[in-house]
């Protein structure tokens, strides 16, 4: 069953898609997509300091090191924490594109 959350950031971006927001017609402007991404990206950094998982989690995971210390450190948690803030801040973005309240 999926949570209230969910529901509502699946309807937003539902809504965001059905108006062109994301998803312009030839001839309309990408540009709302482009300043919202760069909104979210923005906000997310300014509250992490960072945005690439090498420096969120402090390990690479493209090595057997590096994925060792994610298991070892349980940075999973981590993990989800930043995609949940992700996913709120989007929502939220979105909502305030396209006037919806959340």
């Amino acid at each position: 069953m999926k949570s209230q959350f969910v529901l509502n950031v699946q309807r937003s971006a539902e809504d965001s898609f059905a108006s062109g927001l994301y998803c312009a017609e030839p001839s309309q402007s990408v540009q709302p997509s482009y300043e919202a991404t760069q909104r979210l990206m923005r906000e997310f950094e300014q509250e992490f300091g960072g945005r690439d998982c090498h420096v969120l989690l402090g390990c690479d995971l493209n090595t057997r090191e590096g994925q060792a210390l994610f298991r070892e450190q349980r940075l999973g948690e981590r993990c989800a924490k930043y995609t949940s803030k992700a996913a709120e801040t989007a929502a939220r973005i979105i909502s305030e594109a396209t006037g919806h309240k959340q």
